[in-house]
């Protein structure tokens, strides 16, 4: 789009990836990892965990760190190895991870927690993933939120260029389930100028109570 996308505004003070994170932010998620340029000032950050703190009230907050991925430009392989590296570098038995994008502004909470209630219920599958109904085809597209297990870990960690999780839900030794969102408009991901477009129209019929 010729700038960083995650910093634009749907409207005064609410960036894409300020909504994203306040998805997280109000789900059941405990640990969240921020992967972000060099050059990111954190303002956007800090403006929506103050956003948040100031109607979380008192209760337990998620912990949020922030992981800097030098090589994000390169493709979307980098951020997600970044990401994990630094999760494991304090959570070296971790079990599971969420992957998330900061350009899918309507993403919900429920459908988060949804895919946190699947994955407990299905032990011995490697993912949990998003699906998305497209238009002539049987199959749904599987994307993030997905939660992957320890066992693809490694495969994660070999991702090149802008390859994403989606391509290790195509390798048949891993198996996994999807989960629907209620609206389609949860996993709406911003990626032209059009895009944009759509979704300040689309921020502005929520604000009137229209999905």
């Amino acid at each position: 789009m010729g700038f960083r996308k995650q910093l634009l505004e749907l409207e005064k003070g609410q960036p894409l990836a300020g909504m994203a994170l306040h998805a997280l932010l109000t789900s059941r998620l405990k640990e969240i990892v921020v992967v972000v340029r060099p050059e990111d000032d954190l303002q956007w950050l800090q403006h929506s965990l103050g956003q948040y703190k100031s109607t979380a009230g008192s209760g337990e907050w998620p912990d949020v760190h922030v992981a800097v991925c030098s090589r994000s430009p390169e493709g979307m392989s980098h951020s997600i190895r970044s990401g994990l590296l630094h999760l494991l570098s304090f959570r070296p038995q971790l079990e599971e991870v969420m992957v998330t994008l900061a350009d899918q502004p309507f993403l919900s909470a429920a459908l988060i927690n949804r895919l946190t209630d699947y994955w407990a219920s299905q032990p011995g599958i490697d993912y949990a993933a998003a699906a998305l109904k497209v238009d002539g085809s049987s199959e749904p597209l599987l994307m993030p939120p997905a939660i992957l297990g320890s066992t693809m870990f490694v495969e994660l960690l070999r991702l090149e260029g802008d390859e994403g999780a989606r391509k290790l839900f195509k390798m048949s030794r891993f198996k996994g389930g999807a989960v629907e969102p209620f609206s389609r408009m949860c996993l709406f991901d911003v990626d032209t100028p059009e895009d944009a477009d759509l979704a300040k129209i689309h921020y502005r019929l929520m604000g009137r109570g229209v999905r």
